[in-house]
């Protein structure tokens, strides 16, 4: 039979006649007793059977002392039923891992306000077409008039400045009309079709789907080019606007000279030629008489939000945005005071 020696761990074969009976190791030549096995186990297993694991080896006096030297662990303190003692799961250390997010510190951020306006394409939309309608409605307003003191004398609206159209006071016979504006002319016909537009986009939205059946198919034809046509409307507008911004309305052209006193005579009363009304005339003057109105500058501003939005609305569907441009302002005082 096989055994292994239990001193050096080395194979040997002994007699089986040997069984229960001490043999020395031919490797180191320790002694051991070979078990006793009987033979119907040993043809059975057809080896011998493992042999006893060997003794631990007896530790040597320096690992002694080194042992003695050694303060004594302190025991590992359990949390939540878990010892602290099992091994830490590796972290890892790779480049590709992000940092965990960390809340950044408010506390200490100035005070400030922020503000953002987004171009969104169903906005735009509508505000063209509105603005345009606004400005056409408001050419019914007046723009312009001769006041003395609280008293008006005359007025003058946005339509009237394009056909010469003028409202006086009862008193006054000396002027009944002014000279038309040609770009106010213009202005007053662009608004108008805009306000047509503006009708048909609403009709073509909201109205009874039979009578939009009842058109055909060219509203689908002329909607590609909705944005190109508001477009010039708006803008075409406000380049009017900004025209007379620059230079006189028909009222401040004709209002001069003669006219100033004729038209003050009649409407206090006064004679022509009196000392009281050419001083009233020199105190005044024409730039202080003829007043332009809160309408008109409501007008003006109209014409710039049509002219804006316009713009954008056909510049973002010719670019095809997917993502419109948005203006943000943000603004802390603390930062600003440095």
């Amino acid at each position: 039979m096989k055994l292994v020696c239990p001193h050096c761990s080395a194979v040997v074969e002994v007699a089986d006649s040997l069984a229960g009976q001490t043999s020395k190791c031919h490797a180191c030549g320790g002694p051991f007793t070979v078990p006793n096995v009987s033979p119907d186990v040993l043809n059975v297993l057809g080896s011998s059977p493992p042999p006893p694991p060997p003794p631990p080896t007896p530790p040597s006096p320096s690992d002694l002392a080194r042992v003695d030297q050694e303060p004594p662990k302190a025991s590992a303190a359990s949390e939540g039923g878990r010892s602290t003692d099992a091994p830490e799961s590796p972290q890892s250390t790779s480049s590709t891992t992000e940092p965990d997010w960390v809340m950044p510190d408010v506390t200490h951020r100035p005070a400030g306000w922020r503000f953002q306006m987004r171009c969104k394409p169903e906005v735009l939309y509508w505000v063209t077409p509105a603005a345009v309608t606004l400005l056409f409605f408001l050419s019914f307003f007046t723009w312009e008039g001769i006041y003395f003191g609280q008293e008006a004398l005359a007025e003058q609206s946005g339509m009237g400045m394009a056909f010469g159209s003028l409202s006086v006071a009862p008193s006054i016979k000396g002027m009944e009309r002014t000279s038309s504006g040609p770009m106010l002319l213009l202005y007053f016909l662009q608004s108008f079709v805009g306000f047509l537009a503006a009708a048909g986009l609403l009709f073509l939205r909201f109205g009874p789907a039979d009578l939009r059946k009842k058109l055909g198919d060219w509203p689908d034809r002329l909607l590609p080019h909705r944005t190109l046509v508001m477009m010039i409307i708006g803008v075409g507008c406000f380049l009017m606007l900004l025209f007379h911004t620059l230079l006189p309305f028909p009222l401040e052209t004709d209002f001069r000279g003669d006219v100033v006193v004729n038209v003050l005579s009649e409407g206090t009363g006064l004679k022509a030629g009196t000392p009281e009304l050419r001083a009233k005339v020199a105190q005044l003057g024409s730039s202080q008489l003829v007043q332009r109105s809160i309408w008109w500058k409501i007008a003006w501003l109209a014409g710039l939000a049509a002219a804006g939005a316009s713009f954008l609305d056909w510049w973002g569907h010719r670019r095809h945005f997917k993502t419109w441009p948005s203006l943000e302002v943000v603004c802390h005082p603390g930062a600003a005071s440095k």
